[in-house]
Protein backbone atom coordinates (compact mmCIF):
# COMPACT_ATOMS: atom_id res chain seq x y z
CA UNK A 1 0.00 0.00 0.00
CA UNK A 2 2.85 2.41 0.95
CA UNK A 3 0.99 5.58 0.73
CA UNK A 4 -0.84 4.73 -2.54
CA UNK A 5 -3.99 5.70 -0.97
CA UNK A 6 -5.54 2.23 -1.95
CA UNK A 7 -8.45 0.46 -0.08
CA UNK A 8 -8.73 -3.33 1.34
CA UNK A 9 -11.06 -4.56 3.71
CA UNK A 10 -11.26 -8.30 4.89
CA UNK A 11 -14.35 -9.68 5.56
CA UNK A 12 -16.13 -13.46 5.85
CA UNK A 13 -16.56 -14.95 2.55
CA UNK A 14 -17.68 -17.83 0.36
CA UNK A 15 -15.15 -20.30 0.25
CA UNK A 16 -16.08 -21.03 -3.25
CA UNK A 17 -13.70 -18.58 -5.51
CA UNK A 18 -16.62 -18.20 -8.24
CA UNK A 19 -19.56 -17.27 -5.08
CA UNK A 20 -17.02 -14.82 -3.87
CA UNK A 21 -16.58 -13.19 -6.96
CA UNK A 22 -19.94 -12.89 -7.99
CA UNK A 23 -20.56 -11.33 -4.19
CA UNK A 24 -17.40 -8.83 -5.13
CA UNK A 25 -19.01 -7.77 -8.41
CA UNK A 26 -22.45 -7.41 -6.59
CA UNK A 27 -21.15 -5.49 -3.97
CA UNK A 28 -19.17 -3.11 -6.37
CA UNK A 29 -21.87 -2.64 -8.79
CA UNK A 30 -24.31 -1.84 -5.66
CA UNK A 31 -22.21 -0.25 -4.10
CA UNK A 32 -20.54 2.13 -6.51
CA UNK A 33 -17.20 2.90 -4.36
CA UNK A 34 -15.34 6.16 -6.08
CA UNK A 35 -12.01 4.13 -5.58
CA UNK A 36 -12.95 1.44 -7.89
CA UNK A 37 -13.00 1.14 -11.59
CA UNK A 38 -14.19 -2.38 -12.56
CA UNK A 39 -17.77 -4.16 -12.33
CA UNK A 40 -19.22 -0.03 -11.93
CA UNK A 41 -21.12 0.03 -15.52
CA UNK A 42 -22.57 -3.10 -16.11
CA UNK A 43 -24.50 -5.44 -13.24
CA UNK A 44 -22.92 -8.68 -13.00
CA UNK A 45 -24.38 -11.57 -14.80
CA UNK A 46 -25.08 -13.03 -11.78
CA UNK A 47 -26.67 -11.13 -8.58
CA UNK A 48 -26.48 -13.12 -5.04
CA UNK A 49 -28.35 -11.62 -2.14
CA UNK A 50 -25.82 -10.46 0.76
CA UNK A 51 -26.12 -9.00 4.40
CA UNK A 52 -24.20 -6.14 5.39
CA UNK A 53 -23.93 -5.56 9.38
CA UNK A 54 -22.45 -3.15 10.93
CA UNK A 55 -21.25 0.38 10.12
CA UNK A 56 -20.65 1.21 6.72
CA UNK A 57 -16.47 1.30 5.89
CA UNK A 58 -15.25 5.06 5.67
CA UNK A 59 -14.27 4.74 2.50
CA UNK A 60 -17.86 3.76 1.26
CA UNK A 61 -19.51 7.04 2.66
Amino acid sequence: MHGSGNLFFAAEAPEDKDEREQLEATMIYELQPEYCNQHKQYPPSRSVEYVHEGEKAKGLL
